[in-house]
C-alpha cells in the first residue's frame, strides 16, 4: 500500500510540475566538436639521466682515494690507485712474460731472416718461408697480448672517472683489499636529469602526444614521455620517463606530481540535458515534432558544463536543455506499474 501511495506522488508531483514547466523547457543543438581536455595525475621521482658505477677491475689494496665524497669530479680525474702485493706479482709476471715474448720474436726474426738468405741460395723452400713468416706472426701477437695485459693491469690499478658528475656513494676506504668486480663508488650525472613517473591511464590516452605540468612549477612544462617502461608498478600504475629542458633546475630525489593534458575532440551536450535513473542509466532528450523522445547515451569526459556523449545520438538532434528529470519521472509514470 505504501509503494502504491509513493508512485501515484511520484506521478502527480511529476505530471503537474512537468504541465507547468512544459512550455518553459529550452532547447540547445549538439556541439560535434567541442575540444575536451583529458587530464591524468602522475607522480613521480627526479633521476639523473646518467649514473655509473665504479667497479674494480683487478685485485688490489687501495692505497688513494682522489675525491672527497659528494663532490664534483671531471671525466678522467683519478678515483683510485691500488696496489699490494697481488699486484706487484701479476706486474713481475706480466714482465717476464713480456721479456720471454720478445726474445720469441727476435728469433722467429732471425730465423725467417736465415731461411730468405737460404732461399736466394736454394738450400730451402718457399714452404719453409712461409713456415718461418707464421712463426713470427705468432710470437708477434703473444707478444702483443702481453703488452695488453700490463697496459691493463696498470689502467685498473689506476681507476678514473668515465663521467663528469658527482662522486659519491663510496663503499671502501684506503687500506682495504678489493677484488676484481667489486663497486667502489658511483658518479652520478646532476647536469641531466629526468622524471620517473607512474599514472594510471585511461582507455584512449595517447601518452606521447600529451602536455605535461608539475606541481608548483607553472613554468615547468617543457617536457615531453621519451619512452614507456615496459613493467608496471605493483600497484599497476604505467611507469615513463619524462624529460625536457624545465626538467634540469629540480633537485635529484625529489618527489613530484603533476598532470598530463590531452586535447580531445568529441561530441558535447550541456550537463543539463543528461539525466541518470536508478540503474546509472543515462539519458537525454530529444525534441521530436509532438513530444519529447528518450534517447539513452552512453557519456565520456566532463568539461565544466558540458559532458561528452560518445554513443546515442547522430549530432543533429534539439535537445531539452531543462527539466530533464522531470521528464525522465513523467516518462517513468507512464511505465510504472504499482505491485498487486
Amino acid at each position: 500500500m505504501k509503494k502504491l501511495l509513493l508512485a501515484l506522488c511520484i506521478v502527480m508531483f511529476c505530471s503537474a510540475s512537468l504541465s507547468a514547466h512544459a512550455q518553459n523547457i529550452t532547447t540547445s543543438k549538439v556541439e560535434t566538436t567541442h575540444v575536451f581536455n583529458r587530464v591524468l595525475p602522475w607522480f613521480g621521482q627526479v633521476q639523473s639521466s646518467q649514473a655509473v658505477s665504479i667497479l674494480a677491475r683487478t685485485n688490489g689494496l687501495i692505497v688513494n682515494i682522489g675525491s672527497e665524497d659528494e663532490t664534483p669530479v671531471q671525466q678522467g680525474d683519478t678515483l683510485f690507485l691500488l696496489a699490494g702485493k697481488d699486484v706487484e706479482a701479476k706486474a713481475m709476471d706480466l714482465q717476464q712474460q713480456y721479456q720471454q715474448a720478445q726474445t720469441e720474436v727476435t728469433l722467429a726474426q732471425k730465423n725467417l731472416d736465415l731461411k730468405q738468405s737460404l732461399l736466394a741460395q736454394g738450400l730451402t723452400t718457399h714452404e719453409q718461408i712461409n713456415m718461418s713468416k707464421n712463426n713470427l706472426a705468432l710470437a708477434r701477437a703473444h707478444r702483443s697480448s702481453v703488452k695488453q695485459a700490463i697496459t691493463s693491469l696498470h689502467t685498473g690499478t689506476k681507476i678514473m672517472a668515465p663521467i663528469t658528475g658527482i662522486f659519491t656513494a663510496r663503499h671502501v676506504y684506503i687500506g682495504q683489499y678489493t677484488i676484481a668486480g667489486t663497486e667502489l663508488a658511483r658518479i652520478v650525472d646532476t647536469q641531466h636529469k629526468r622524471i620517473k613517473a607512474a599514472l594510471f591511464p585511461t582507455s584512449g590516452a595517447t601518452l606521447k602526444e600529451m602536455q605535461i605540468y608539475i606541481d608548483g612549477e607553472p613554468q615547468a612544462q617543457q617536457a615531453h614521455v621519451t619512452s614507456i617502461l615496459p613493467e608496471t608498478t605493483q600497484q599497476g600504475a604505467t611507469q615513463l620517463w619524462l624529460q625536457g629542458p624545465d626538467i634540469g633546475k629540480l633537485p635529484i630525489g625529489a618527489k613530484i606530481s603533476g598532470t598530463m593534458v590531452q586535447k580531445h575532440q568529441g561530441m558535447a551536450v550541456p550537463l543539463s540535458a543528461i539525466a541518470h535513473d536508478d540503474r546509472g542509466n543515462t539519458f537525454v532528450f530529444v525534441k521530436t515534432a509532438q513530444n519529447w523522445h528518450k534517447q539513452a547515451v552512453e557519456t565520456g569526459l566532463y568539461d565544466q558544463q558540458l559532458v561528452e556523449v560518445t554513443k546515442g545520438l547522430n549530432g543533429d538532434e534539439q535537445l531539452a536543455n531543462s527539466h530533464a528529470y522531470e521528464l525522465l519521472y513523467h516518462d517513468f509514470s507512464q511505465h510504472y506499474q504499482a505491485p498487486d
